[in-house]
C-alpha cells in the first residue's frame, strides 16, 4: 500500500517512518511508502457548507489530484503550512487544521492538513501539549487517516481518541480493516467494466512526429546527471529527424508558453486535456519561437531546428502531468510529475 503526498515542503518526509508506524497498527493496513509530490500552485476551491465552514470542492480534489494516481496509491493527502480556512474565515475557533473526505465517488482515502511543524493557532497549541514528541503535522496527519479509517468501524470515534484520550495513534489498534484491499479491488474492476460499457470511442492522440517516433536517439528515463542535474535522468525523448519537420499538436490544445534560451534553444509548452487529464508538453529546440494560442489536433505548431545545446537536427518532447515543474523536480519525484511519451502514445 502507498501514500502519495502532496507537500512543497521537504521537512514533511522526516516524519514518513513514524507515520507510516502508527497507521500500520491497523489490522489490515501494510503501507510501505510515502511518496511527496509538489502541490499545484491553485487550491481546491472552497464550497460553502450549511454549518457556516467552507470546504474543500472533492469533486475538484477528485478529478484534479486522485484520479491520475488511483490505481497506483491508497491515501492521497493535500499539505499545507497553515491553518485550514485562514484568510477565509474570522475567528481562531473556526479554523480547520485538517478535514476527511468522506465522499465514496473513488476508492482511496482522500484528506488535507493544514499544518506546520509546531501548533500555530491558540486552540491547537494547547491540545499540542498534550502529544509530546510528535509535531502538530504527524498529529493532525493520523487524525484525518483516522476518520478514514474509522469507515471499515461503522463508528467514528477519532475526536474521542484525539481530544479525550490524547492517544489519536491508539485508535489504530482498534481498526479492522482486512476487507479493504479485497473491497477496492471489487470496486475498481467494477468501475472500469462500467467505464468500459458506457465510454465513447476516444479520438487517439497525434504524435508531434509521426514520421520518426521510432527514430528515438535518447529515451526517456536514460541516465544524464550532466545536462539533467536536477532529476539525473533524461525526463522526455529525443526524435533524429530532418531540420524543418513539422510538429503537429497531438490534440486539441494551445500553446502557453514559447521563448528561447541558450540551453533549449526556441521552444513551447503546449497544454491540452485528454482523457480528464491535463497535459504539458514540451518541445525544444526548434527552427523558430511558435505563437501562442490555440490549435486543433493535427494542425501544425512548430518545425524541429538544431537551436540552444544540441548535437545535431532533432525534437525533444517531455511531457508533464498538469504543469512543467522544474522547479521542484528532483532524483525521486521526476517519475511521479513526468510521463513515458512512448508509454503515453503507445495506444496510437
Amino acid at each position: 500500500m502507498k501514500i502519495l503526498l502532496y507537500s512543497n515542503h521537504k521537512w514533511t518526509e522526516k516524519s514518513f517512518p513514524f507515520i507510516l508506524k502508527q497507521l500500520n497498527r491497523a489490522k489490515g493496513f501494510d503501507f510501505a511508502t510515502i511518496d511527496r509530490v509538489p502541490a499545484p500552485k491553485v487550491f481546491a476551491p472552497f464550497v460553502p457548507q450549511t454549518n457556516g465552514f467552507n470546504y474543500p470542492d472533492w469533486n475538484w480534489f477528485y478529478e484534479t489530484l486522485s484520479k491520475p494516481f488511483e490505481t497506483k496509491y491508497d491515501l492521497i493527502v493535500w499539505h499545507e503550512e497553515r491553518a485550514f480556512g485562514q484568510g477565509l474565515q474570522t475567528g481562531a475557533e473556526r479554523l480547520y487544521n485538517g478535514v476527511y473526505d468522506a465522499q465514496t465517488k473513488d476508492t482511496i482515502f482522500n484528506c488535507v492538513v493544514f499544518a506546520g511543524n509546531k501548533a500555530t493557532d491558540r486552540r491547537t497549541i494547547a491540545h499540542h501539549a498534550l502529544y509530546p514528541g510528535m509535531t502538530d503535522f504527524e498529529r493532525i496527519f493520523i487524525h484525518e487517516v483516522s476518520h478514514g479509517a474509522s469507515r471499515f468501524k461503522g463508528v467514528d470515534q477519532t475526536h474521542e481518541w484525539d481530544y479525550e484520550k490524547n492517544d489519536i495513534p491508539g485508535a489504530f489498534d482498534t481498526y479492522d480493516l482486512s476487507l479493504y484491499k479485497p473491497q477496492r479491488t471489487v470496486i475498481s474492476l467494477l468501475k472500469q467494466m462500467l467505464e468500459l460499457l458506457t465510454k465513447k470511442k476516444i479520438t487517439k492522440l497525434t504524435h508531434p512526429v509521426e514520421m520518426y517516433k521510432d527514430m528515438i536517439s535518447q529515451a526517456y528515463g536514460v541516465p544524464n546527471a550532466k545536462w539533467y542535474p536536477a532529476s539525473k535522468h533524461h525526463i522526455g525523448n529525443d526524435y533524429a529527424c530532418p531540420a524543418n519537420t513539422k510538429v503537429k499538436a497531438p490534440f486539441n490544445g494551445k500553446i502557453t508558453t514559447a521563448g528561447t534560451s541558450k540551453a533549449l534553444g526556441n521552444y513551447c509548452h503546449y497544454q491540452y486535456v485528454y482523457n480528464g487529464n491535463k497535459y504539458t508538453e514540451r518541445y525544444l529546440h526548434l527552427s523558430l519561437v511558435p505563437e501562442l494560442g490555440s490549435y486543433t489536433q493535427g494542425s501544425t505548431i512548430a518545425s524541429t531546428g538544431n537551436t540552444g545545446l544540441s548535437t545535431g537536427h532533432h525534437l525533444h518532447q517531455d511531457i508533464w502531468l498538469d504543469e512543467v515543474r522544474l522547479d521542484v523536480i528532483n532524483e525521486k519525484n521526476w517519475r511521479l510529475l513526468t510521463v513515458d511519451p512512448q508509454e503515453h502514445y503507445k495506444t496510437n
